[in-house]
């Protein structure tokens, strides 16, 4: 896909370097542009070329392959036009175009494409002439690409559409930056493979509403040249964030050891993502989803079952340079309210003695950590000896909790570590709440899904390290950190 862009970019400069042209000088200035293309490995033909009365020049019957040879892109027409001041170009191209990509040369996986746009238009100040610093953007109401080839080995259909494009792009060669900011009304489509009895087969369609996207970053100009560390030393960052609205779809997935179908919706969600001098962060959120799934041709001896999930996140965070302060990393994820459908629940439990209340789960913890050595250096120094790498000054659980089956778990707490020794030692302690255990397990028990013996020992273990609660079916234990051992509601042990 890479190379396609390019290839294109390329190929349509041509017109840019001969629009404004006076009709004599239009030849040469069309061979000068296809002699630069040639030189960046891209081969351009066309069938005609003309100035229009608005100073605009059209290509015709308009031939492009890239360097490799894999990639061929077909127009009917080409149109390039001032776009204003600054050196800026429009290019607009035929409602359709024909593409086809041919993996290593390989004939028989080549594989052809459709591009079927709506207003469709590439404006940018690096057509005319080159420029170190290009900037621009891609327009389209609709720009579709689609193929349909029952006879290939393997792709038999992809229909990708995107609407309502809208993408705006500048960058710096020099200094290896570059910003890209894009946004979707819609993507939808539909695709279908069939790898065989090693790769299986599926079929799908999907769609996704109001999809916005913005990445940025800096120093890549030398990044082949650099250590990690020095990259991020000179300034070098990446950012990245994408929300999505409503999505939904339907997939069917067939191997020779498992065959589904999943029809689902989900709601709108977020992602971000942040590498710098003060570390990387990750973040994700989504607002719930609701999935069928379907066994198909007797794969899984279980009925078509739901699944459903509320509102879900996930956290990262961790530094990535050394610092005189410790520096916060963290890691945290959590789904809600998740059920599963009475289909399957029915299965293992007809008579509903185990509660159906919806399941949530969620994790939040937090570090001081200060690092010795550049994160790629720190890797290095795990694999010799982990205390080289950096220290771990401080843990904090923020929480820990699990519900699910009418038993909950829940755990706080956090420790400071003593970094003095050979050995980094604890310091803090830990509050363990568990609820409904003991029933569950004779539930499960009851149910023949889990043996006496192995419950018992289980709560054993349990009665060892914590004392009962307030409530019934309750057990708190506090584990303490301290003099260098470990203790269980006052009890070494260790």
């Amino acid at each position: 896909m890479k190379k396609l862009v390019l290839s294109a970019l390329l190929a349509t400069s041509v017109g840019g370097f001969v629009y404004a042209q006076a009709k004599g000088e239009l030849k040469n200035a069309v061979d000068g542009g296809i002699a630069r293309l040639a030189e960046n490995g891209t081969n351009v033909t066309y069938g005609s070329a003309k100035l229009a009365g608005d100073g605009s020049v059209i290509l015709n019957d308009v031939v492009i392959v890239s360097e490799d040879g894999e990639v061929q892109l077909n127009s009917s027409m080409v149109t390039s036009k001032p776009a204003g001041s600054d050196g800026l170009v429009e290019l607009t191209f035929a409602d359709t175009m024909t593409m086809t990509v041919t993996p290593d040369g390989d004939e028989e996986l080549a594989y052809a494409l459709n591009i079927v746009s709506e207003d469709l238009k590439v404006v940018g100040n690096f057509i005319q002439e080159e420029t170190t610093s290009p900037e621009g953007s891609i327009t389209a109401n609709s720009l579709q690409f689609v193929g349909a080839q029952d006879d290939h080995p393997i792709i038999k259909n992809l229909d990708i559409t995107q609407t309502g494009l809208d993408i705006t792009f500048k960058a710096d060669e020099e200094g290896g930056s570059f910003e890209v900011d894009g946004s979707m009304e819609e993507l939808k489509g539909s695709y279908a493979y069939d790898a065989g009895e090693f790769g299986g087969s599926a079929e799908s369609e999907f769609s996704a509403e109001d999809w916005e996207i913005s990445f940025s970053g800096a120093g890549f100009d030398q990044i082949d040249d650099k250590e990690f560390g020095e990259f991020i030393a000179d300034g070098g960052f990446l950012k990245a964030s994408m929300t999505t609205g409503e999505s939904k779809g339907t997939t069917s997935n067939r191997t020779p050891d498992f065959s589904m179908k999943m029809d689902g919706t989900s709601g709108a969600g977020s992602l971000t993502f942040d590498m710098n001098e003060d570390g990387v962060s990750y973040n994700a959120t989504f607002e719930g989803a609701d999935y069928l799934i379907t066994p198909l041709d007797g794969s899984l001896p279980v009925p078509p079952f739901e699944v459903s999930m509320g509102e879900g996140f996930m956290d990262f965070a961790m530094p990535l340079m050394p610092t005189e302060d410790a520096s916060e990393a963290r890691v945290g994820f959590g789904f809600s309210e998740i059920t599963v459908g009475e289909s399957l629940w029915s299965l293992i439990d007809p008579e509903q003695t185990i509660p159906r209340d919806p399941a949530n789960l969620r994790v939040e913890v937090d570090a001081a950590l200060k690092l010795n050595a550049p994160i790629d250096k720190a890797a290095e120094a795990m694999d010799v000896n982990p205390l080289q790498a950096g220290e771990l000054q401080s843990v904090n659980i923020r929480e820990i909790y699990l519900n699910i089956g009418g038993a909950s778990v829940e755990a706080e707490g956090g420790a400071t570590m003593n970094n003095d020794g050979p050995f980094p030692m604890p310091n803090g302690e830990v509050d363990i709440v568990v609820d409904g255990v003991n029933g569950l397990s004779q539930k499960l028990v009851a149910l023949g899904l889990l043996d006496q013996m192995q419950a018992g020992m289980a709560m054993g273990m349990m009665m060892a390290f914590a004392k009962p609660g307030e409530g019934a079916d309750q057990f708190v234990s506090k584990i303490e950190f301290k003099d260098g051992g470990i203790f269980a509601n006052g009890q070494p042990i260790q």
